[in-house]
């Protein structure tokens, strides 16, 4: 065989084999990745999230604490794209960030239960994403943001559970002022 023929040989088996294997790969419904992505696609699953909520229209209660203080709210009209504005901004499906998250899946009785990414680097600002999963579908989501200015540090935990609520942690501490609290629960 020549050098030429062998080459387009292992090519054509090296081709073959990728076909086969991307064709066995099973996805489970809300586990798609982007193309060109190995990560969940958040931005997309919180836009079908936002138009399913604004579809139902359901009724939320809202706990808003402020330093200690707490207000509370009954909603009969929300922006659900707005409300869920923060959770679709902690995406991490960027072609640049490929190699700078770990990925950690956890499987159970041969079934995707959790997928976690975890910075790797200091300066991005979605620290750790965590994905469970409940017979295939979403069943909780938990995001830790962190970002440093010259004059505030701020840290962010943000939960989201489909069909049930969300909660949103936002801990600051500015230069010339004390740490300052401020804690959103919703039930739908």
């Amino acid at each position: 065989m020549s050098h030429c023929s062998f080459r387009s040989f292992c090519i054509l088996i090296n081709t073959s084999l990728l076909l086969v294997l991307s064709a066995c790969r099973q996805e489970s419904p809300g586990t798609a990745l982007l193309p060109n992505t190995r990560f969940f696609d958040l931005k997309t699953y919180f836009q079908q999230e936002s138009a399913s909520l604004a579809a139902k229209n359901p009724q939320l209660r809202k706990r808003l604490e402020i330093d200690g203080r707490i207000e509370e709210q009954t909603l009969d009209s929300v922006d659900f794209s707005e409300e869920l504005r923060l959770f679709a901004e902690a995406d991490i499906n960027r072609p640049a960030w490929l190699d700078k998250y770990a990925v950690d899946s956890l499987l159970q009785n041969g079934r995707l239960s959790r997928l976690t990414y975890r910075a790797l680097e200091a300066d991005l600002k979605t620290r750790e994403l965590q994905i469970d999963f409940l017979d295939g579908k979403v069943s909780e989501i938990h995001i830790q943001k962190k970002f440093d200015t010259a004059i505030a540090n701020t840290d962010q935990k943000l939960a989201y559970y489909p069909g049930k609520g969300y909660s949103i942690e936002n801990r600051q501490k500015t230069v010339l002022q004390d740490p300052q609290v401020f804690r959103v629960e919703v039930e739908l």
